[in-house]
């Protein structure tokens, strides 16, 4: 099938969706460490800063699912993270208009890119 090559434990995702996958997996690990950063300096509340670790784990696992295992759930686990984001966010103040787009545009470019590679996402 187009797009779909054979690695050493069975099809990988093609090349976009790699990438992709890839740069969210690097951007959550650095958020992760940012977070644990703040909060070591003492910039950002102990709860909050937890709280967003969790939520930056959350999204972490499922694109890793995604990346290294094809698993689907995995898209399900980047969209729990992202609703709970936009909850966190709305809950600190941020706009309800911004958090709601921003927790979007990762679950749905996942998603496009995902939907091309369909028939190797379990």
């Amino acid at each position: 099938t187009k797009g779909i090559s054979a690695g050493l434990h069975g099809p990988v995702l093609a090349a976009g969706c790699r990438v992709w996958c890839w740069l969210i997996f690097i951007c959550e690990i650095l958020s992760i460490l940012l977070y644990i950063g703040t909060i070591a300096m003492s910039t950002v509340a102990v709860s909050i800063g937890i709280c967003m670790i969790v939520l930056c784990a959350i999204h972490t696992a499922g694109i890793a699912l995604l990346l290294f295992l094809n698993k689907k759930f995995g898209f399900y686990l980047v969209i729990t993270g992202a609703v709970f984001s936009m909850i966190a966010n709305i809950w600190m103040g941020t706009s309800a208009v911004y958090a709601i787009v921003m927790a979007a545009i990762s679950p749905c470019i996942t998603f496009y890119f995902i939907s091309k590679n369909k028939e190797i996402i379990q």
